[in-house]
């Protein structure tokens, strides 16, 4: 399969893969444009992780079992907290201030079978906004990242009514495999 950037230049498909529900409309894009603003070689979009980073054996199984699943969630509505920091890895991000159980539970019902993993970290629903920076500007963005949330006049919620089973690339680029609606809409 043949992938390319809009520069361009031709993408490489790693056996690494997540499953994401991507923030939308204001909100989206006002996180989206802050990741930018805090990291410039960010290239993601603002998402929550149902499911983290994670190799899978046989994708062609774990597209069937995520369409599957997703047709048996119901959607959900999300509201996001205060900006905070994951201290053993330096990644800053938006809690998750309702809706948690919501994505717990999602989590689990996803990490199975084909998707199944243990996770590096215990399962920690949020937007991430800022990683793998340099150490020494932590401090600098988390108060950057604080102020641009603070200021934010728009929505600080979202309704999981999709996921992306996204797959990523030696340059770091997420590709969308597939997005399906929850609950068969």
């Amino acid at each position: 399969m043949d992938l390319m950037c809009p520069d361009g230049a031709a993408l490489t498909p790693i056996n690494m893969y997540s499953l994401v529900a991507y923030l939308s409309g204001q909100l989206g894009t006002f996180l989206t444009d802050l990741r930018k603003d805090l990291v410039p070689a960010c290239k993601a979009r603002s998402h929550v992780s149902v499911l983290p980073p994670r190799e899978v054996a046989d994708e062609a199984a774990a597209r069937v079992q995520v369409a599957e699943r997703c047709r048996m969630t119901q959607p959900f509505q999300v509201s996001l907290g205060d900006v905070a920091m994951f201290e053993s890895s330096g990644v800053i991000f938006l809690e998750i201030s309702a809706a948690r159980e919501h994505l717990h539970k999602a989590h689990q019902s996803f990490n199975r079978l084909e998707l199944a993993q243990q996770e590096a970290y215990p399962y920690h629903p949020h937007v991430t906004l800022a990683q793998c920076f340099p150490p020494d500007q932590k401090q600098h963005l988390l108060n950057l990242a604080r102020q641009a949330w603070a200021a934010y006049p728009g929505p600080r919620d979202f309704l999981v009514d999709s996921l992306a089973f996204v797959r990523n690339t030696e340059q770091n680029i997420w590709l969308d495999l597939d997005v399906h609606r929850l609950g068969g809409l």
